[in-house]
């Protein structure tokens, strides 16, 4: 039998975060439990940390990680799992597009500082590693390449108005040439020089 679940949902002004808070009660055989669980997501930084704390009649965990949008199509997380009797485990999990790769790593069958600590920091030191060194960098480049072939685009596109608007004026200057050779053989009126001037109009 399974008890209700609370979950609140806030946002708050300026930085748009979600924050959910979930409280569950199972009774049921062979497991019953208790589970708290805090959830905040930030959306701005396409960041979302979790925490929580599980107890039943199989032992008890805390559990952490965080979950990051590292591309368009990519999400990294991980999460450290301290329990009894399970230990001191750590997950990771990498999902592009539809593909997920999973890499749990058990550490320790007891609850010890070093492995809690090494499982806290060495997936933070990697992923600054990777995230300066490898993906910023490939980003940066896609960009800049992106950047270039949009400009060389708008330059195409520049020149081929540039000589539709050369065939259009040569194409007017023959037809002018034609108009004025016939108005000088007519002896017609011929108009030598053309100004417009706005103000002048008016004091017309």
């Amino acid at each position: 039998m399974e008890a209700s679940d609370l979950c609140f949902l806030l946002r708050s002004l300026g930085i748009q975060k979600i924050i959910a808070i979930i409280f569950s009660i199972q009774v049921g055989l062979p497991h019953s439990f208790v589970l708290l669980q805090y959830t905040r997501k930030m959306l701005n930084q396409e960041l979302k940390l979790k925490i929580a704390v599980k107890a039943g009649t199989f032992g008890g965990l805390i559990e952490y990680g965080a979950e990051k949008k590292i591309s368009k199509h990519s999400n990294l997380a991980f999460a450290v799992v301290c329990g009894v009797p399970s230990g001191v485990k750590l997950k990771i999990r990498l999902t592009r597009a539809s593909q997920t790769y999973s890499f749990p790593i058990h550490l320790c069958e007891e609850i010890m500082p070093a492995p809690i600590f090494y499982a806290t920091v060495v997936p933070l030191v990697v992923y600054v590693v990777v995230k300066k060194g490898f993906v910023e960098p490939i980003l940066r480049d896609e960009k800049s390449k992106k950047v270039e072939k949009q400009k060389q685009n708008n330059y195409n596109k520049l020149l081929e108005k540039r000589k539709e608007a050369l065939a259009a004026q040569d194409l007017m200057m023959a037809t002018y040439n034609r108009i004025r050779d016939e108005e000088t053989r007519k002896k017609g009126l011929v108009i030598v020089k053309a100004i417009y001037r706005e103000d002048y109009c008016r004091a017309w």
